[in-house]
């Protein structure tokens, strides 16, 4: 995982780089191909949703 920033803009800027890995990797995974649907991509699906929900909460915390 990587650190969780604690700049409010910096995560909201960050936010849709996640958002668009996230969606890019769900394709792929969700895909259909079982070339491409690996336990690795899932992995990488799960690490995609842990880091938003890290800068969402880092975000709400900062909000109180």
């Amino acid at each position: 995982m990587t650190e969780v920033q604690q700049n409010p803009v910096e995560i909201i800027q960050l936010l849709p780089k996640l958002i668009q890995a996230l969606y890019s990797d769900g394709a792929l995974y969700f895909s259909g191909e079982a070339t491409i649907a690996t336990e690795s991509r899932k992995t990488t699906l799960q690490n995609d949703i842990n880091l938003i929900k890290e800068q969402i909460a880092a975000l709400e915390k900062i909000l109180g």
